[in-house]
């Protein structure tokens, strides 16, 4: 993603960090999962949400921040597996 202009690439989700690291292993994620397990990052960005069997999870978006700021966001993110298209086109687009 270097050729990209990205820095780093991270998932949030509102488990806690132990069932994060144990998916993170299990999975072989190629990037860093944060706890937002208090909802503080999605209360303060109010991140659309979802009840699941009586917990509340975050729904699927992708970010990007530049300097501190939200640049940019992608919600809802459907296809699941398109999402991740979108935002590498957006970056090229950047890039040129």
């Amino acid at each position: 993603m270097k050729s990209l202009g990205v820095e780093s690439v991270f998932g949030i989700s509102t488990q806690d960090s132990a069932y994060q690291a144990e998916i993170h292993k299990r999975v072989h994620l190629q990037y860093d999962l944060l706890s937002d397990e208090k909802l503080e990052l999605q209360s303060s960005l109010k991140l659309p949400i979802f009840n699941w069997e009586g917990k509340k999870l975050i729904r699927r978006l992708s970010m990007a921040i530049e300097g501190g700021k939200v640049i940019r966001w992608w919600y809802p993110v459907f296809p699941p597996d398109k999402g991740v298209e979108d935002v590498i086109a957006w970056l090229r687009g950047r890039t040129e």
